[in-house]
């Protein structure tokens, strides 16, 4: 097998090796910012360029490890992907979908992440009556604890809908678990499901934005939540003649109502320099920015050989030699390049 392959990190769920030297400088940023949210929850936007193939999306697979295994002395963060707009009439479903999907991944078909969510959103919560918080063993368990505590939520804040509440709660039911994370993502219910979670009707339009804003009253008390959203600048490709006004009207509503988050855009550096930035500008959103705009720069040479030592220890085959080694450097302009360079000498020897 070629250790060099793959060279293109498809999604932020890719595995890939990963070198913290290389844009170390704007990943120290990105947790700052993490930790400014955390402190005083106030949500904060981060603009990520890069050419293609530099390492944009390889980036939010960085902070999704991080997010899964914290380093040490760093507090957890949850995380979530919004892959490439390809329906932006759908913003909503699409940017939905995105978030409880990613949220239910991992162990137990994601229902002990979102329940990590939903518990730390509910530890943190300041509750009912004295103000003092009953421990989940008392007056009807977990469950007896998780109702009261969405139920002084939800009467703390209009932006929190009584079908989100309904559908949390339902996480810590084995049998309606898995259907109502289904319900979560926007998917279509069959009319036992609805029946089961006592809903009337699917999650869409406006109804969909309803549960993005609960979610994100739920963020504001569980602590940061990182939303990677990818190459943003495919928005303008897709054909739809009310694109940018859908997603002008998303990012809008994100920014109002994502507090405890921190939304990380990638966008190709050419396409930002191009045009791009004016239709930001116009949407009145780079203010939101405000000095969190990083470009990703090349890898130092010495960055691209430990690469290459990490993914040779994959393999006993290939060993490139300093010329060699120099010379790829020289031709490549960015890591996707110097790795597509490193295969083909690698084929050449098999």
């Amino acid at each position: 097998m070629n250790p060099f392959r793959p060279y293109i990190v498809e999604d932020a769920w890719a595995e890939s090796t990963d070198i913290s030297g290389i844009a170390h400088d704007v990943t120290e940023e990105v947790l700052k910012r993490i930790e400014y949210v955390r402190d005083d929850g106030i949500g904060r936007a981060v603009l990520i360029l890069a050419q293609q193939g530099a390492g944009k999306t390889h980036f939010l697979m960085r902070l999704r490890r991080l997010a899964e295994k914290p380093v040490a002395g760093r507090p957890p963060f949850f995380f979530s992907y919004v892959p490439p707009f390809i329906k932006p009439d759908d913003a909503h479903l699409h940017f939905l979908d995105s978030l409880v999907t990613s949220l239910r991944r991992g162990e137990s078909g994601g229902k002990l992440a979102f329940r990590k969510l939903i518990c730390s959103a509910l530890l943190n919560h300041s509750v009912f009556g004295d103000g003092k918080l009953l421990p989940p063993s008392v007056d009807g368990g977990v469950q007896g604890f998780v109702e009261k505590s969405l139920h002084s939520m939800q009467k703390q804040s209009r932006a929190f809908p009584k079908d989100l509440s309904s559908l949390l709660k339902a996480m810590f039911c084995s049998e309606k678990a898995d259907c109502a994370l289904d319900a979560l993502t926007g998917s279509p219910l069959h009319a036992d499901d609805l029946s089961l979670l006592k809903m009337d009707a699917d999650f869409s339009g406006d109804r969909a934005w309803q549960v993005i804003s609960g979610l994100g009253v739920l963020a504001r008390h569980s602590g940061p939540l990182v939303i990677g959203l990818d190459q943003i600048e495919t928005i303008e490709g897709t054909g739809h003649e009310n694109a940018l006004e859908a997603f002008s009207e998303l990012m809008s509503g994100l920014r109002s109502h994502m507090g405890s988050s921190v939304m990380v855009f990638t966008c190709l550096l050419d396409r930002w320099n191009s045009g791009f930035k004016d239709i930001f500008e116009k949407m009145g959103l780079m203010d939101w920015f405000g000095d969190a705009v990083f470009t990703l720069k090349a890898p130092e040479p010495s960055q691209l050989k430990e690469l290459v030592e990490a993914r040779n220890l994959e393999s006993k085959g290939l060993s490139i030699d300093d010329s060699q080694f120099r010379e790829i450097v020289k031709r490549a302009r960015t890591p996707r390049e110097f790795l597509r360079e490193c295969a083909k000498l690698y084929d050449g020897t098999e």
